[in-house]
């Protein structure tokens, strides 16, 4: 993780304070784009639903589709920065304590 130069103020503080970044792949930012837009297509879904008075089970089943589909853009962020940073260190068991730590982190996802 780098930590960026820009340096903005936090409005109820007025603390300055170091933005850090990320530096993606342009295969990761395609994943979870395409994910976003999917995540999109489902909210406006939604939203359509609601505006035709649909039945509440029905918006909440979709509804619930939504909430798995930003778990799931979180899970694979949360894995790739893990992979990122973890590997780093050369533990050859540094694989297996990523794929450890996102079965936990899934798990008390639902």
């Amino acid at each position: 993780m780098k930590t960026k130069k820009t340096i903005v103020a936090n409005e109820n503080v007025n603390v300055k304070k170091e933005l850090k970044t990320t530096k993606r792949t342009e295969d990761e930012k395609k994943i979870l784009n395409t994910r976003i837009n999917l995540l999109l297509g489902q909210l406006k879904g939604v939203q359509a639903m609601i505006e035709n008075d649909r039945y509440i089970d029905d918006v909440m089943i979709q509804l619930l589709a939504v909430d798995k589909a930003i778990k799931s853009i979180a899970n694979i962020m949360i894995k790739k920065h893990l992979f990122r940073e973890v590997l780093k260190s050369e533990d050859p068991a540094a694989e297996k304590t990523v794929n450890e730590l996102m079965t936990i982190v899934t798990k008390f996802q639902d």
